[in-house]
C-alpha cells in the first residue's frame, strides 16, 4: 500500500518534470 509521503513524492516528481503524469500514474499503480 502507498503512503501518503510516497504518493507526495511521486506528485513533486511530475511536477518537477522528471517524470510524465502518466508515469506517474503507473507508478502509483504498481505499488
Amino acid at each position: 500500500m502507498i503512503t501518503s509521503e510516497e504518493r507526495m513524492r511521486i506528485l513533486q516528481m511530475i511536477q518537477d518534470g522528471v517524470i510524465t503524469a502518466e508515469d506517474g500514474i503507473r507508478l502509483l499503480d504498481s505499488i
